[in-house]
Protein backbone atom coordinates (compact mmCIF):
# COMPACT_ATOMS: atom_id res chain seq x y z
CA UNK A 1 0.00 0.00 0.00
CA UNK A 2 2.89 2.17 1.18
CA UNK A 3 4.89 1.76 -2.21
CA UNK A 4 1.16 2.18 -4.47
CA UNK A 5 1.16 5.74 -2.44
CA UNK A 6 4.80 6.59 -3.69
CA UNK A 7 4.20 5.74 -7.46
CA UNK A 8 1.20 7.73 -7.47
CA UNK A 9 3.31 10.60 -6.08
CA UNK A 10 5.56 10.11 -8.39
CA UNK A 11 3.48 10.06 -11.08
CA UNK A 12 1.91 13.13 -9.61
CA UNK A 13 5.35 15.05 -9.36
CA UNK A 14 5.97 13.44 -12.97
CA UNK A 15 2.40 15.46 -14.40
CA UNK A 16 3.17 18.52 -12.31
CA UNK A 17 6.67 19.14 -14.07
CA UNK A 18 5.16 18.55 -17.54
CA UNK A 19 2.04 21.29 -16.78
CA UNK A 20 4.30 23.57 -15.56
CA UNK A 21 6.89 23.08 -18.55
CA UNK A 22 3.44 23.46 -20.71
CA UNK A 23 2.99 26.87 -19.00
CA UNK A 24 6.18 28.48 -19.42
CA UNK A 25 6.34 27.43 -22.69
CA UNK A 26 3.40 29.23 -23.31
CA UNK A 27 4.35 32.34 -21.13
CA UNK A 28 7.18 32.29 -23.50
CA UNK A 29 5.66 32.13 -26.83
CA UNK A 30 2.72 35.44 -25.09
CA UNK A 31 6.02 37.18 -24.59
CA UNK A 32 7.60 36.87 -28.00
CA UNK A 33 4.85 37.47 -29.53
CA UNK A 34 3.77 40.72 -27.62
CA UNK A 35 7.14 42.27 -27.13
CA UNK A 36 8.16 41.91 -31.00
CA UNK A 37 5.15 43.61 -32.12
CA UNK A 38 5.22 45.92 -29.39
CA UNK A 39 9.25 47.03 -30.22
CA UNK A 40 7.84 47.03 -34.02
CA UNK A 41 5.33 49.62 -33.56
CA UNK A 42 7.10 51.56 -31.11
CA UNK A 43 10.44 51.59 -33.98
CA UNK A 44 8.00 52.66 -36.29
CA UNK A 45 6.67 55.82 -34.15
CA UNK A 46 10.00 56.64 -32.96
CA UNK A 47 11.62 56.53 -36.88
CA UNK A 48 8.46 58.38 -37.85
CA UNK A 49 8.58 61.24 -34.78
CA UNK A 50 12.51 62.02 -36.19
CA UNK A 51 11.77 61.91 -39.69
CA UNK A 52 8.91 64.39 -39.43
CA UNK A 53 11.12 66.85 -36.90
CA UNK A 54 13.62 67.11 -39.72
CA UNK A 55 11.29 67.51 -42.45
CA UNK A 56 9.98 70.15 -40.67
CA UNK A 57 13.16 71.52 -39.80
CA UNK A 58 13.81 71.73 -44.03
CA UNK A 59 10.59 72.99 -44.57
CA UNK A 60 11.04 75.92 -42.05
CA UNK A 61 14.73 76.72 -43.44
CA UNK A 62 13.53 75.93 -47.36
CA UNK A 63 13.29 79.91 -48.37
CA UNK A 64 16.48 80.68 -46.41
CA UNK A 65 18.42 78.12 -48.34
CA UNK A 66 17.18 78.40 -51.77
CA UNK A 67 18.39 82.55 -51.12
CA UNK A 68 21.61 81.27 -49.81
CA UNK A 69 22.04 79.12 -53.16
CA UNK A 70 21.08 82.34 -55.38
CA UNK A 71 22.94 84.47 -53.73
CA UNK A 72 26.09 82.36 -54.11
CA UNK A 73 25.36 81.51 -57.90
CA UNK A 74 24.89 85.41 -58.58
CA UNK A 75 28.26 86.38 -56.88
CA UNK A 76 30.48 83.85 -58.77
CA UNK A 77 28.11 85.33 -62.10
CA UNK A 78 28.74 89.31 -60.99
CA UNK A 79 32.95 87.78 -61.18
CA UNK A 80 32.52 86.91 -64.85
CA UNK A 81 31.25 89.76 -65.60
CA UNK A 82 33.32 92.11 -63.55
CA UNK A 83 36.42 90.18 -65.54
CA UNK A 84 35.08 90.93 -69.24
CA UNK A 85 35.81 94.29 -70.36
CA UNK A 86 35.32 93.91 -73.81
CA UNK A 87 35.84 91.82 -76.96
CA UNK A 88 39.55 91.72 -76.40
CA UNK A 89 38.33 89.55 -72.86
CA UNK A 90 39.86 85.81 -72.23
CA UNK A 91 36.46 83.98 -72.05
CA UNK A 92 37.99 80.62 -71.88
CA UNK A 93 40.26 81.84 -68.87
CA UNK A 94 37.50 83.38 -67.16
CA UNK A 95 35.24 80.38 -67.51
CA UNK A 96 38.29 77.92 -66.24
CA UNK A 97 38.99 80.50 -63.32
CA UNK A 98 35.57 80.20 -62.44
CA UNK A 99 34.76 77.01 -63.01
CA UNK A 100 32.13 77.86 -65.51
CA UNK A 101 30.67 75.64 -68.35
CA UNK A 102 29.38 78.01 -70.52
CA UNK A 103 29.81 81.76 -70.86
CA UNK A 104 27.41 83.77 -73.29
CA UNK A 105 28.06 87.80 -73.79
CA UNK A 106 24.77 89.92 -74.94
CA UNK A 107 24.12 93.20 -76.23
CA UNK A 108 20.95 95.19 -74.75
CA UNK A 109 18.63 93.35 -77.43
CA UNK A 110 19.44 89.67 -76.26
CA UNK A 111 21.71 88.54 -78.86
CA UNK A 112 24.73 86.50 -78.17
CA UNK A 113 28.00 88.74 -79.65
CA UNK A 114 30.66 86.43 -77.72
CA UNK A 115 30.58 82.97 -75.92
CA UNK A 116 32.88 80.04 -74.32
CA UNK A 117 32.56 77.71 -76.16
CA UNK A 118 33.04 79.22 -79.37
CA UNK A 119 29.71 79.11 -81.84
CA UNK A 120 26.92 80.55 -80.40
CA UNK A 121 27.89 84.24 -80.91
CA UNK A 122 24.95 85.34 -83.69
CA UNK A 123 21.99 83.75 -81.49
CA UNK A 124 19.16 85.20 -79.23
CA UNK A 125 19.00 84.05 -75.37
CA UNK A 126 15.26 83.65 -75.93
CA UNK A 127 16.24 81.21 -78.58
CA UNK A 128 17.25 78.13 -76.20
CA UNK A 129 14.36 77.61 -72.96
CA UNK A 130 17.15 77.47 -70.44
CA UNK A 131 18.46 80.82 -71.52
CA UNK A 132 15.42 82.66 -72.55
CA UNK A 133 14.33 83.68 -69.14
CA UNK A 134 17.48 85.46 -68.88
CA UNK A 135 16.31 87.71 -71.90
CA UNK A 136 15.06 90.10 -69.08
CA UNK A 137 18.32 91.25 -68.26
CA UNK A 138 19.81 91.45 -71.44
CA UNK A 139 17.23 93.80 -71.95
CA UNK A 140 17.65 96.01 -68.54
CA UNK A 141 14.53 94.92 -67.22
CA UNK A 142 16.39 93.36 -64.37
CA UNK A 143 19.93 93.34 -62.87
CA UNK A 144 20.40 89.56 -62.43
CA UNK A 145 18.16 86.46 -63.25
CA UNK A 146 18.29 82.66 -61.95
CA UNK A 147 17.55 80.01 -64.43
CA UNK A 148 15.79 76.99 -63.24
CA UNK A 149 18.15 74.37 -62.32
CA UNK A 150 18.14 71.34 -65.04
CA UNK A 151 18.86 67.58 -63.94
CA UNK A 152 22.31 66.31 -65.34
CA UNK A 153 23.96 63.11 -65.24
CA UNK A 154 25.67 63.78 -62.76
CA UNK A 155 23.75 66.44 -60.47
CA UNK A 156 22.51 69.92 -61.17
CA UNK A 157 23.57 72.68 -63.63
CA UNK A 158 21.86 76.32 -63.59
CA UNK A 159 22.16 79.15 -65.53
CA UNK A 160 22.56 82.81 -64.01
CA UNK A 161 23.01 86.30 -65.68
CA UNK A 162 23.86 89.36 -64.17
CA UNK A 163 23.87 93.09 -66.43
CA UNK A 164 27.28 93.87 -68.16
CA UNK A 165 29.50 96.19 -66.21
CA UNK A 166 31.12 97.43 -69.45
CA UNK A 167 27.91 97.95 -71.80
CA UNK A 168 23.96 97.57 -72.32
CA UNK A 169 23.39 93.52 -72.40
CA UNK A 170 23.95 90.67 -70.25
CA UNK A 171 26.59 87.75 -69.19
CA UNK A 172 25.04 84.36 -68.83
CA UNK A 173 26.76 81.88 -67.09
CA UNK A 174 26.27 77.97 -67.03
CA UNK A 175 27.73 76.11 -63.90
CA UNK A 176 27.67 73.04 -62.20
CA UNK A 177 25.26 72.70 -58.78
CA UNK A 178 25.82 69.47 -57.30
CA UNK A 179 24.27 71.24 -53.77
CA UNK A 180 21.35 72.12 -55.46
CA UNK A 181 20.28 68.30 -54.25
CA UNK A 182 19.97 69.80 -50.98
CA UNK A 183 18.75 73.10 -51.08
CA UNK A 184 15.56 71.61 -52.90
CA UNK A 185 15.72 68.20 -50.72
CA UNK A 186 16.64 65.98 -53.50
CA UNK A 187 19.25 64.02 -50.47
CA UNK A 188 16.78 64.83 -47.68
CA UNK A 189 15.12 60.94 -47.62
CA UNK A 190 18.85 59.41 -47.28
CA UNK A 191 19.82 61.72 -44.45
CA UNK A 192 16.52 60.51 -42.66
CA UNK A 193 17.06 56.69 -42.89
CA UNK A 194 16.24 53.65 -44.99
CA UNK A 195 12.44 52.95 -46.09
CA UNK A 196 11.78 57.03 -46.31
CA UNK A 197 9.26 58.59 -48.72
CA UNK A 198 8.95 62.72 -48.65
CA UNK A 199 6.31 64.27 -51.27
CA UNK A 200 5.33 67.88 -51.62
CA UNK A 201 1.75 68.77 -52.71
CA UNK A 202 1.85 65.35 -54.47
CA UNK A 203 5.00 64.46 -55.95
CA UNK A 204 8.11 62.71 -55.10
CA UNK A 205 10.81 65.00 -53.63
CA UNK A 206 12.96 62.49 -52.07
CA UNK A 207 12.93 58.58 -51.19
CA UNK A 208 15.12 56.19 -49.71
CA UNK A 209 12.66 53.55 -50.10
CA UNK A 210 14.38 51.21 -52.65
CA UNK A 211 12.21 48.32 -52.76
CA UNK A 212 9.03 50.81 -53.44
CA UNK A 213 11.08 51.74 -56.92
CA UNK A 214 9.15 54.73 -57.87
CA UNK A 215 5.81 54.35 -56.27
CA UNK A 216 4.41 57.16 -54.41
CA UNK A 217 2.57 57.36 -51.20
CA UNK A 218 -1.10 57.01 -53.03
CA UNK A 219 0.01 53.98 -54.68
CA UNK A 220 1.53 52.24 -51.56
CA UNK A 221 -2.17 52.33 -50.01
CA UNK A 222 -1.12 55.00 -47.44
CA UNK A 223 -3.51 56.17 -44.60
CA UNK A 224 -2.53 59.56 -44.31
CA UNK A 225 -4.04 60.26 -41.01
CA UNK A 226 -1.44 58.67 -38.65
CA UNK A 227 -2.31 55.24 -37.83
CA UNK A 228 -0.23 52.75 -39.20
CA UNK A 229 -0.63 50.27 -42.06
CA UNK A 230 1.49 47.86 -44.18
CA UNK A 231 2.92 47.93 -47.30
CA UNK A 232 3.53 44.32 -49.13
CA UNK A 233 5.83 44.38 -52.11
CA UNK A 234 6.14 42.04 -54.93
CA UNK A 235 9.73 41.28 -53.67
CA UNK A 236 7.45 39.38 -50.76
CA UNK A 237 8.43 41.82 -48.06
CA UNK A 238 5.98 43.24 -45.74
CA UNK A 239 6.46 46.58 -43.80
CA UNK A 240 4.80 48.78 -41.21
CA UNK A 241 4.57 52.38 -42.28
CA UNK A 242 3.46 55.82 -41.25
CA UNK A 243 2.18 58.99 -43.04
CA UNK A 244 2.76 62.20 -41.26
CA UNK A 245 2.45 66.02 -42.45
CA UNK A 246 5.94 67.72 -41.67
CA UNK A 247 5.05 71.50 -42.77
CA UNK A 248 4.63 71.32 -46.12
CA UNK A 249 5.38 68.21 -46.58
CA UNK A 250 4.20 64.15 -46.45
CA UNK A 251 6.49 61.77 -44.96
CA UNK A 252 6.23 58.24 -45.33
CA UNK A 253 8.29 55.98 -42.73
CA UNK A 254 8.42 52.40 -43.45
CA UNK A 255 10.22 49.60 -40.82
CA UNK A 256 10.49 46.24 -42.63
CA UNK A 257 8.27 43.57 -40.50
CA UNK A 258 10.26 42.00 -37.45
CA UNK A 259 12.95 44.90 -37.32
CA UNK A 260 11.85 46.27 -33.99
CA UNK A 261 13.18 48.67 -31.17
CA UNK A 262 12.86 50.28 -27.58
CA UNK A 263 9.58 47.80 -26.33
CA UNK A 264 6.57 49.54 -24.77
CA UNK A 265 5.76 49.58 -21.70
CA UNK A 266 2.38 48.14 -22.13
CA UNK A 267 3.76 44.67 -23.27
CA UNK A 268 5.36 44.64 -19.14
CA UNK A 269 1.43 44.68 -18.39
CA UNK A 270 -0.12 41.77 -20.53
CA UNK A 271 2.93 39.44 -20.35
CA UNK A 272 2.47 40.00 -16.09
CA UNK A 273 -1.04 39.12 -16.25
CA UNK A 274 -0.31 35.96 -18.41
CA UNK A 275 2.03 34.87 -15.92
CA UNK A 276 -0.39 34.73 -12.91
CA UNK A 277 -2.92 33.77 -15.34
CA UNK A 278 -1.20 30.70 -16.01
CA UNK A 279 0.45 30.67 -12.96
CA UNK A 280 -2.89 29.80 -11.48
CA UNK A 281 -4.25 27.92 -13.51
CA UNK A 282 -1.04 25.63 -13.12
CA UNK A 283 -1.35 25.50 -9.20
CA UNK A 284 -4.96 24.42 -9.98
CA UNK A 285 -3.99 21.77 -12.03
CA UNK A 286 -1.81 20.78 -9.65
CA UNK A 287 -4.15 20.62 -7.01
CA UNK A 288 -7.13 18.96 -8.66
CA UNK A 289 -4.31 16.40 -9.41
CA UNK A 290 -2.86 15.56 -6.10
CA UNK A 291 -6.29 15.83 -4.52
CA UNK A 292 -7.68 13.10 -7.28
CA UNK A 293 -4.65 10.70 -7.16
CA UNK A 294 -4.99 11.05 -2.68
CA UNK A 295 -8.66 9.40 -3.33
Amino acid sequence: MENNTKSKRKVGAAFASIILAVLMLALCAVSFFVTNGAKNRDALDIASSENVSDVTAFSEDYVRQTAIFADNTFKRATSAAIAYTGKDSDLEKIATALSFETILVTDDKGKITASYPEGEAGKYLKDDKNTAPLNVVAKGIAVKKLGDPQKTDDGYSVYAAVARQDAGGAVAVKMAADEYADVCGETLAGKCGENVIIEKDGKVVSSSFADAGEKTIKELGAKENGEHFEIKLDKGKTYSAKVEKAGDYTVLTAIEKGMGGKGNPNSALIIGITAVALTVAGCALIFLTGKKEEE
